[in-house]
């Protein structure tokens, strides 16, 4: 799969191929790099003959800022997801983030908050939504909440979160429930990278 992304990249004229595909390739394959070329270059050329933000587009910037999350970018990840934002409350979180975790884990979970109260006035986009999840949880992760994020893990029924929060408390038997389930198979059985380590850990911590 590396092979055929790096030979796509060379190819004049470079075809058109599906965001989604491509970032999914980047990911499940490690060719988040050559994926990242060649999203980068169908926006280059959108943009060239006249880029509409309401456009799908959108999608092909969403699928950029999921590879330089994966490459561990962060600041260039938050940095397009401002730019694609629709909610000035999101921009404000965002940039928070890249100053003080503290204060922008307050305004996610506001944002969040507000959504789930059902306010007519306050309709986000799914896609927001899941930003301010995602968001979230990676500030925590930052500052080694792991018992606020293994709560929020549970309440959601997110296995692969629950499974990294037993890993980082070295709460071994829930790791060991969390890897028999269904979703954390899956996960296994595509190469995750995260979830095999954690798999590997709790060999060694068995003996």
């Amino acid at each position: 799969v590396q092979s055929i992304l790096r030979l796509l990249v060379h190819l004049r004229p470079m075809p058109l191929v599906d965001p989604f595909l491509l970032q999914a390739q980047g990911v499940n394959y490690n060719g988040n790099i050559e994926a990242l070329s060649l999203l980068e270059s169908q926006y280059a050329a959108l943009k060239t003959n006249g880029y509409d933000a309401d456009s799908p587009s959108r999608d092909l910037i969403r699928a950029i800022r999921q590879c330089y999350e994966s490459l561990g970018d962060r600041d260039v990840s938050i940095y397009i997801s401002s730019v694609i934002s629709s909610f000035p409350g999101t921009k404000f979180a965002l940039s928070l983030e890249m100053y003080d975790l503290n204060d922008s884990t307050d305004a996610y979970l506001s944002l969040i908050d507000r959504a789930d109260g059902g306010h007519a006035d306050f309709l986000p986009t799914e896609c927001e939504m899941v930003l301010w999840e995602e968001r979230w949880i990676e500030a925590h992760k930052e500052l080694s909440q792991w018992a606020l994020i293994d709560e929020f893990a549970s309440s959601t029924g997110n296995t692969n979160l629950m499974l990294e929060c037993a890993w980082k408390t070295n709460n071994w038997e829930k790791a060991k429930c969390c890897l028999s389930s269904p979703s954390v198979v899956a996960s296994l059985e595509e190469g995750d990278p995260l979830t095999k380590m954690t798999e590997i850990y709790l060999a060694i911590h068995e003996g």
